[in-house]
């Protein structure tokens, strides 16, 4: 009788920690208006304090909140880093699979004979019909210096900020994948991919967001 309720008690455990560890999916519906939010990848106001956080590595941070009309992705910086682009790949039964580009400019694409390729596929710069995401910039006062590396000449942001129309991805839940170029301080474009070990081709490996508001 002992031993049984040792055992029950162990797979308790076992349980409630595999729950417990299980990462949150469900993205928190706001009570914000889209205008009220500058895609600046600030991050400065309130409202992304509600977000759902999906820590993608030490020095960056996955946000994600909805309301009404929009969902709101951002990716936020911990350390001093800059991005140099982000992608995101997004896909559910309704619609998809679709890139989101941002880097000095906006592009949209979907895949080319299944491939992401650019030389396949290359980047449509400025179709971004229902979403926007901020840019990076020059500091226009110090792009022509030779004695700074590009990090020093690049504007100052904490990261990148999407704003999606529901419109434009309907259904309950979003798949999606997540593809960063950042510069080192060795001047090298680093990727980074979330979840760890996904692939832009295989949305099995993409996370799961659910939409639903119950």
């Amino acid at each position: 009788m002992k031993a049984f309720k040792y055992s029950f008690t162990l797979l308790s455990v076992i349980f409630l920690f595999s729950c417990s560890s299980k990462p949150d999916t469900k993205v928190p519906i706001v009570d914000a208006e889209t205008s009220a939010i500058n895609v600046d990848g600030i991050f400065d106001e309130a409202v992304w304090d509600q977000a759902l956080v999906h820590h993608i590595s030490d020095s960056l941070d996955l946000l994600v909140f909805q309301n009404e009309q929009d969902v709101f992705i951002g990716i936020k910086s911990l350390s001093d880093y800059q991005r140099t682009s982000t992608d995101l790949y997004l896909q559910n039964d309704s619609f998809g699979p679709i890139n989101l580009h941002a880097s000095m400019q906006l592009g949209e694409r979907i895949p080319v004979e299944d491939s992401w390729s650019p030389e396949v596929n290359p980047y449509r710069w400025g179709n971004n019909e229902g979403w926007t995401a901020n840019i990076f910039e020059w500091n226009e006062e110090l792009r022509e210096s030779r004695s700074l590396n590009i990090i020093e000449k690049l504007l100052y942001s904490q990261g990148q900020e999407y704003v999606i129309s529901k419109e434009k991805i309907p259904g309950d839940h979003l798949n999606l994948n997540i593809k960063i170029n950042v510069i080192a301080m060795d001047n090298q474009a680093l990727p980074i991919a979330y979840p760890v070990g996904s692939t832009e081709t295989d949305p099995a490996t993409w996370l799961r967001l659910e939409l639903v508001s119950e």
